[in-house]
């Protein structure tokens, strides 16, 4: 049993929104982190012994292969900006995004998909009706998911001022006189 790995496919489900179409994607990341140790004959074994359908162990054992196009897209040196992740990591099953949290050692992937989850979605999250309605283009339309891609590009990528208080200057210092410092 692959305790560590079954420890670290929780911590990676509780990186993600608990929702059904990412419940959904957890059993292809949560097989194979359960057998990531067995051999492949003993993997053959628990396919046979559990009667496993043919779509089940296709999801399973074919993540790895499938995931490693979105692991080389995040790696990227190009990706600068946070709507190049959003519009990366969006665009991606979550069963793949699941599958590289768990699975790549790689530094910036592993930043890159906890700050779109951290940061980028609750940002997009934030922006009002009101905001959203300010989208000069018809809602279902071609040009009006073209225009929300852009609008949220911008929101993403925009540089939020931070408002710098300024420190009252400080007290005058008193000189101390020459006459006072000498001893008796």
């Amino acid at each position: 049993m692959n305790t560590q790995g079954l420890a670290k496919f929780d911590k990676v489900c509780a990186i993600v929104p608990d929702d059904a179409r990412w419940r959904a994607a957890r059993y292809g990341v949560f097989l194979h982190a359960l057998t990531e140790k067995l051999t492949p004959k003993e993997k053959q074994a628990l396919i046979k012994a559990t009667e496993m359908p043919k779509a089940d162990v296709a999801e399973w054992q074919k993540l790895e292969v499938q995931a490693k196009k979105l692991e080389t897209a995040l790696k990227s040196a190009r990706i600068r900006k946070a709507s190049q992740v959003y519009q990366i990591v969006s665009a991606a099953p979550p069963q793949e995004i699941l599958f590289v949290l768990y699975h790549s050692p790689l530094k910036p992937v592993q930043e890159r998909l906890r700050n779109h989850f951290g940061k980028y979605l609750q940002q997009v999250a934030e922006i009002t009706p009101e905001e959203w309605a300010s989208i000069p283009v018809k809602p279902g339309t071609p040009k009006y998911a073209k225009a929300r891609d852009e609008f949220i590009a911008r929101r993403l990528d925009r540089r939020v001022k931070k408002v710098v208080e300024e420190a009252p200057p400080p007290p005058p210092v008193q000189e101390v006189s020459a006459g006072r410092r000498g001893g008796r």
